[in-house]
């Protein structure tokens, strides 16, 4: 007695639903729901003094996907804006950097040789070799840090 008490209620219910259903799917009106129609501005007026931005990142922490091989910080200090009546720095000697490209790393049980290349000629080299006054310090899976006029330089693949 109690399902058929039950069936009386949800089945009138259901067909109610289904119904609105069919209507709202077969039945509705082709008018826009929002009488406003949107028309975008393409008038965008661009200023003319863009400035640059002037953030700089300081990546100084250790990382997380290279657990057992130490990152190389920069010992040179960021630069920032001169103070006004401060005494102007020495000038830093520039070097010019060859064109140093990691092609690779060769592996066989405890020796590493990186494929450097260097100014366009490929090197098979070992950590502490020199190749065109380029020096080798050390071999990653990554990446490498050569050496050029006591300057030191990471190099990624």
């Amino acid at each position: 007695m109690k399902n058929k008490k039950l069936i009386y209620i949800l089945l009138p219910l259901a067909l109610f639903v289904w119904g609105m259903i069919v209507y709202k799917v077969f039945f509705r009106t082709n008018a826009p729901e929002d009488p406003v129609a949107f028309v975008p501005n393409k008038t965008i007026k661009k200023s003319a003094a863009t400035l640059p931005d002037t953030f700089e990142l300081y990546l100084n922490y250790a990382d997380p996907f290279l657990k057992n091989e130490k990152r190389v910080i920069p010992t040179n200090p960021p630069a920032t804006k001169k103070a006004v009546g401060a005494k102007p720095r020495k000038s830093v000697v520039t070097v010019n950097f060859p064109a140093v490209k990691y092609d690779g790393l060769i592996k066989k049980q405890e020796n590493e040789l990186a494929i450097v290349s260097i100014n366009g000629s490929s090197h098979f080299m070992k950590t502490g070799e020199t190749a065109n006054e380029v020096k080798l310090i050390r071999i990653c899976n990554d990446s490498i840090i050569v050496s050029f006029q006591n300057q030191k330089r990471t190099i990624k693949k």
